[in-house]
């Protein structure tokens, strides 16, 4: 090849190739707005962070386990299987209507939050409950999330518990239906008994030997009648130490005033209403008067013999 044929490949191939400098020229007369925008955006991300409220999460665990101890129909009884449906049933529970409002109540009673509008409070707690269940295991996690970090720690207990309460209550009822079939069994049993002995008497009767078991049949009455008793005697004992256990388990006794026995109780009920239209009384006097007015000073005093004898 000669000299003159490779100069004019090499041109060629030069002139295919990028030019990196026609490209650095224009990186460095660029140079400061680029600098300047990626600034601008730093600074515009750490105002937006600066600004925003940071938000906690609050969460407890607690294990779940199905109740198979009680009878209700031993023909047709299946133990409850921990199935991912049994799962779904329990986190609908705990994110139900009846848990929620439950404890917002407690929450409402012990003055954690501003407002007293229960419908409101009730569907912003459920936005900000989520359950999920610890992989392989019986362990539900409830998680809430709130700005402050101490009211989503109590809002989260709060729905714990009152889940707990519900499966209690649920297997109370439970117990009295086990006991209620019981004794539509001991009904049966009875009558086919009686019929027994009706049988039995006609046959004694045929053969006149009544006389022989006339203190077998008071016998048998009076164990009958006492068998009755004690069933019913039971019935009431279980329900008085499922009571008291729950009760017992409770870190403020106040809180025993939402246990449904007590709180459907008559005088509970009533010493409610009046607790509640003092409180009102004095809302609106507050609007017009200082603290130390007489008349709300006279109303406060009430309200604290009214609130001392629902405690009592």
């Amino acid at each position: 090849m000669s000299e003159k044929n490779f100069n004019s490949t090499v041109d060629n191939l030069w002139e295919d190739t990028i030019d990196y400098q026609h490209y650095w020229k224009i990186i460095k007369r660029r140079y400061p707005i680029g600098i300047a925008v990626f600034f601008v955006v730093v600074l515009f991300t750490a105002i937006y962070n600066f600004h925003q409220t940071p938000v906690y999460e609050a969460k407890v665990s607690i294990q779940v386990s199905p109740d198979n101890s009680l009878i209700e129909d031993l023909d047709n009884y299946h133990p409850v299987k921990m199935t991912d449906e049994y799962f779904q049933t329990q986190f609908k529970i705990i994110q139900s209507r009846s848990v929620i409002q439950r404890s917002v109540g407690i929450l409402l009673s012990e003055k954690h939050y501003d407002t007293t509008d229960i419908e409101k409070l009730v569907k912003d707690l459920q936005g900000r409950l989520r359950v999920e269940q610890e992989d392989k295991t019986q362990i539900i996690n409830i998680s809430v999330i709130n700005k402050d970090p101490d009211l989503a720690t109590m809002e989260t207990n709060t729905i714990a518990d009152s889940y707990i309460e519900y499966s209690l209550q649920s297997r109370r009822e439970a117990s009295k239906s086990a006991f209620s079939w019981l004794s539509e069994q001991l009904v049966v049993l009875k009558s086919q008994v009686k019929e027994s002995e009706l049988k039995l008497l006609k046959y004694k009767e045929q053969e006149d030997i009544v006389s022989l078991t006339k203190r077998q049949e008071f016998i048998e009455n009076r164990i009958s009648k006492a068998n009755e008793n004690y069933i019913e005697a039971k019935k009431t004992h279980l329900n008085n130490l499922t009571i008291l256990e729950e009760i017992n388990k409770l870190d403020n006794l106040e809180l025993a005033e939402y246990i449904p026995e007590i709180f459907q109780n008559e005088q509970i009920l009533e010493l409610k209403q009046e607790e509640t239209n003092i409180e009102i009384a004095i809302a609106k006097l507050s609007k017009k008067y200082k603290p130390k007015h007489p008349e709300i000073v006279l109303l406060r005093s009430q309200l604290e013999e009214i609130q001392q004898k629902i405690k009592n």
